[in-house]
């Protein structure tokens, strides 16, 4: 009986091989969103209002609070807040010369959750921080300088959401983004199911544009989800 001869050659080692890296792919996305959605569900039932927070996702959140959490008596100021996340000026005078540098300092995670905080908002052009930019610039400060003092901004911004009582309703935008979240929907499923771009749903969600029209397609989405999601059973 002659032997039998194998067939695979370089060209379907290559294929077989970029198939199965495309479904680890795929896999380890559906992972990573199904643990931003645990995430996001968790840091909203904690705080709310954090989680509306322009430039805060689930991930950002989470670390925020974990340091809240894990240093629950450092943080009793703001000032306190700022030295913990590595973001409070640090004096380096000499003579007659007043200054500061950068702390080095904190916890690095919580200070790298700022920075990102801080990306986004630049990213998105959010009013505020543009707005910030264009007068420290033109007061001649340096980009440098101009990130660290808005990191510091930011990190005062935090301690507020992390340490008040919100009694105040949230508006409509971040109410829809809280809903979403506990019902652990991502926002780039719901736009496709609203038929509208990723972009315009998400300035709806911060609070960035006014929508009407969206807002109630939206709210009438999720009350759907929702239903269906108390009608469903749950396993015994």
């Amino acid at each position: 009986m002659a032997p039998k001869v194998n067939n695979t050659g370089p060209q379907e080692s290559e294929y077989s091989s970029a198939k199965r890296l495309a479904l680890r792919h795929q896999v380890l996305t559906a992972d990573i969103a199904l643990i931003d959605s645990q995430l996001g569900q968790l840091a909203s039932r904690q705080n709310p209002a954090l989680m509306v927070a322009s430039g805060v996702g689930p991930y950002v959140a989470a670390h925020l609070l974990a340091t809240a959490g894990d240093n629950p008596d450092p943080i009793s100021t703001k000032t306190q807040f700022a030295a913990l996340c590595g973001v409070a000026p640090i004096p380096a005078s000499s003579g007659k010369h007043q200054r500061f540098q950068l702390s080095r300092g904190g916890d690095r995670q919580a200070n790298a959750a700022l920075q990102r905080i801080l990306l986004l908002r630049k990213r998105h052009k959010e009013p505020r921080t543009m707005a910030y930019i264009a007068r420290r610039t033109a007061e001649g400060l340096s980009d440098r300088d101009i990130v660290c003092c808005l990191k510091r901004h930011v990190a005062n911004e935090i301690f507020a959401l992390l340490t008040q009582k919100h009694t105040d309703p949230l508006p409509s935008g971040p109410r829809l983004r809280q809903r979403r979240q506990t019902l652990g929907i991502v926002l780039t499923d719901a736009a496709k199911q609203l038929n509208v771009p990723y972009q315009r749903s998400r300035r709806l969600e911060i609070g960035q544009r006014a929508d009407t029209d969206l807002e109630t397609t939206f709210s009438a989405c999720l009350d759907d989800k929702s239903r269906q999601s108390n009608l469903t059973p749950k396993a015994p």
